[in-house]
């Protein structure tokens, strides 16, 4: 029988793409979100110690509006056809993860991988246009920034497997000089021309986190 963290380690090697990696200067979500948007809602799930360790916010994002209404019209999309009868989950293919110091703290790894654990079996979750989604544990947060005009269904094992992929990436070996304190990962290159990112930081309460 392997060890979790021997299947964890599987489970990445053969479900995730290849990526590529940069360190250049990024822009948080918390910033790209903005400042005023609404929390539509504060949860917890239960995590691997049969306790609520696991918090959850969503909240809409005004930057994440103002920029998919800009791009939605440069390419001619119309408003979303009605939801389809089944789920089909959005394909997280990560073409590019960033590496910068996006809050001030360290994630520990040790948390993102308890995190991956946790979450990559609950199946999948709707996350609405325009908004940011956070699942955090301890000192690791896990981010979904939805900045299309139509909801996303996201599977848990796609979201949580990218997240620690690229955590592993810029973090993994702190205190290593090359570590950064916090990773994103995004679906295309150049910037700008995506429409979701994934992002994996110390949870951001402000200014100065």
């Amino acid at each position: 029988m392997y060890h979790p963290s021997v299947l964890l380690f599987i489970s990445l090697l053969f479900t995730l793409p290849f990526f590529l990696t940069s360190t250049q200067a990024q822009e948080s979500l918390q910033v790209a979100c903005g400042s005023d948007g609404e929390i539509l809602h504060n949860s917890t799930l239960v995590g691997l110690s049969g306790e609520h360790d696991i918090r959850t916010t969503l909240r809409t994002c005004p930057g994440f509006a103002n920029k998919s209404a800009n791009s939605s019209n440069s390419r001619g999309l119309t408003a979303p056809k009605k939801k389809r009868d089944f789920v089909q989950c959005t394909p997280l293919d990560c073409a590019l993860v960033v590496c910068a110091n996006f809050t001030y703290h360290q994630p520990q790894i040790s948390d993102c991988e308890y995190l991956t654990r946790a979450v990559m079996n609950l199946g999948n979750i709707t996350i609405p246009m325009t908004s940011l989604y956070q699942v955090t544990f301890n000192t690791c947060s896990f981010e979904f920034a939805n900045e299309d005009q139509e909801d996303y269904i996201v599977c848990w094992l796609d979201f949580a497997l990218n997240s620690l992929t690229s955590a592993e990436r810029c973090f993994g070996s702190y205190p290593s000089m090359c570590s950064t304190a916090g990773a994103q990962c995004r679906e295309t290159d150049p910037e700008n021309s995506y429409f979701w990112r994934l992002q994996i930081v110390y949870p951001y309460s402000g200014p100065g986190t």
